[in-house]
């Protein structure tokens, strides 16, 4: 069938051609539904005003196409309420995957691919001066194959790149009392620590996120959940005044293979690296994915970051 208006690429879908299933969860406070548009299935995220997702919405037009970032299809206006179409991913999310299938441990050479597309979603908001501030396998969508996708831009903000650290603050003023999922967050957000010396507001928020990937990379890596506490991580590390530092992640058993002993050490280093608790020593996304590319080339296989 013919398509119908369109703003700045996307389809202005009718409420009519909207035909709704079963509730798939909710993105914050805003609950998404399957649905069919014109042939098509998507996920309907559902805003009861208007105004409340027209900043998610910002972030998506914002955010632009990318094979690792969910995609917005379409936007809807109806009695007041925003429905935002996004792309369906029938697999669900990784954390469905990592919790609730077969509990072995994957195939170390499985996870490199898993790994660099969420990094390649990641980097490619961050070029675009967007911090995402809720990565985690809850919020990371199985495509295809190995492809990974980042979405619910709920929590995306957009950051300056070259704002002195002297009028950035702390990164809370993004959104004061959010911070994310505790578990997930970096401490600087957790702690509403300042902006380090020697480092652009910018520059410092973005590294948030790759605190959030590398606690997200543990969680690949051990099948388990980080700083599971029975959901009290959040309260024990603010009145503590510090943040608890990931486990170690386990070695391989040694009868594995070399090559798959040696990607494990190689993903747990990287934990390392994007967990460290001074901003300024961790890695940036694209430091993420030169890493990544050497791990590839131990696994083997194409290279696509």
């Amino acid at each position: 069938s013919p398509r119908g208006p369109q703003l700045l690429g996307l389809d202005l879908v009718a409420y009519e051609d909207l035909h709704f299933g079963g509730l798939l969860g909710r993105g914050g406070e805003a609950p998404v539904y399957a649905a069919w548009y014109r042939d098509t299935p998507v996920a309907v995220k559902v805003f009861g005003e208007a105004a409340a997702g027209a900043r998610e919405l910002g972030m998506y037009l914002k955010a632009g196409s990318h094979d690792n970032v969910v995609a917005l299809r379409g936007v809807c206006g109806h009695a007041g309420a925003m429905y935002l179409l996004l792309e369906y991913c029938p697999r669900g999310t990784l954390d469905v995957a990592l919790h609730f299938s077969s509990g072995a441990r994957w195939d170390a050479r499985k996870m490199v691919p898993i790994v660099r597309s969420v990094a390649r979603g990641m980097h490619h908001l961050h070029t675009r001066g967007l911090l995402h501030r809720d990565i985690k396998p809850g919020n990371i969508f199985v495509g295809h194959g190995q492809m990974m996708k980042l979405g619910d831009l709920g929590m995306a903000r957009e950051v300056p790149l070259s704002q002195p650290a002297a009028a950035g603050g702390a990164l809370r003023r993004l959104s004061p009392g959010v911070v994310g999922t505790p578990q997930y967050a970096a401490p600087e957000i957790l702690l509403d620590r300042p902006t380090p010396v020697g480092m652009e507001f910018g520059e410092a928020a973005l590294r948030a996120d790759v605190w959030s990937f590398g606690v997200t990379l543990w969680e690949i890596l051990e099948r388990r959940r980080p700083f599971d506490k029975g959901g009290k991580a959040a309260a024990a590390v603010v009145s503590g005044g510090h943040h608890p530092r990931l486990p170690p992640v386990s070695a391989g058993h040694h009868s594995e293979p070399a090559a798959q002993l040696r990607i494990r050490r190689e993903l747990a280093a990287l934990v390392e690296a994007c967990t460290r608790e001074d901003p300024r020593e961790r890695l940036t996304s694209a430091d993420v994915l030169q890493r990544l590319r050497a791990v590839g080339r131990i696994a083997g296989g194409r290279q696509e970051v």
